[in-house]
């Protein structure tokens, strides 16, 4: 989205971000981008304005603080967690106490170039992202904003195989490292669908998990770690993607299949 510098003003077509917001901004992003974090000077910055979803770079002021940490948050596959991801719950902690609600602004709503920050949980498919999406959930994180997460990795498993992996004759190496990271993002779908009010606001997550053919209690699926995925791609017809895949859901104490869907 274009924009231009008035006076001392940077301006979207949508709305204006203040010089001084700006640098107040700028502050708290390299706070939150050295190692270590130190949470007091964050806290100070956060009381003196600076704002979590707001932009701190001039080249993009549609951009968001909370979401570059999200994106910049991201290591090589196997490499183990980068040092920001470790830090994600702990950011999002803290901008929570300091008042940061994502929410869509009818003036200057979640599109093109203003992305919706919980998007970029796609980026941050890990523990540490998983802890800090419910810790948004439970502040009533609304149900179409998650929707926006659940569009993003369900697209991406079902035509590219979650940007991750490869399939070899169609068929998902059960072995892979990659499979931890695809069971990573059911479990923050589940971990989303876990909550009433989302299912009962969201006809698209509802359909993306099968809802209609499924009666197991959902709110079970709190406790992301009491199940097991497994996947049947004999049925799947996307090149390197999930599309057509069979999803099972086992519950790890039975035993037994408590979930399955289509992708």
């Amino acid at each position: 989205m274009p924009f231009k510098i008035i006076k001392d003003d940077i301006k979207t077509n949508e709305f204006t971000i203040t010089k001084e917001q700006f640098e107040k901004n700028k502050k708290l992003e390299m706070a939150l981008f050295s190692e270590p974090i130190d949470f007091d000077l964050v806290e100070n910055l956060l009381m003196d304005g600076a704002d979590p979803l707001g932009s701190a770079d001039e080249s993009n002021p549609d951009s968001h603080i909370f979401g570059e940490c999200l994106f910049c948050s991201q290591g090589e596959p196997g490499a183990g967690p980068t040092y920001l991801e470790t830090m994600i719950p702990e950011i999002t902690k803290v901008f929570l106490k300091h008042g940061m609600k994502i929410e869509n602004n009818p003036g200057h709503p979640f599109d093109g170039n203003n992305i919706n920050p919980v998007w970029q949980f796609g980026f941050c498919v890990n523990r540490s992202g998983c802890r800090a999406l419910e810790m948004l959930l439970d502040g009533g994180l609304e149900a179409g904003l998650f929707e926006d997460f659940v569009d993003f990795v369900i697209t991406d498993l079902q035509f590219c195989g979650g940007y991750w992996g490869e399939f070899e004759d169609n068929r998902l190496d059960a072995d892979t490292e990659y499979k931890a990271l695809w069971d990573m993002i059911f479990k923050m779908i589940f971990l989303g669908a876990s909550f009433p009010y989302v299912i009962e606001n969201s006809k698209f997550v509802k359909d993306c998990i099968g809802y209609d053919d499924n009666s197991y209690d959902l709110t079970r699926f709190r406790f992301i770690d009491d199940y097991e995925y497994r996947y049947d791609t004999s049925t799947a017809y996307a090149l390197n993607g999930f599309a057509g895949t069979i999803v099972k859901v086992y519950e790890k104490a039975s035993g037994l299949e408590v979930w399955r869907f289509k992708l």
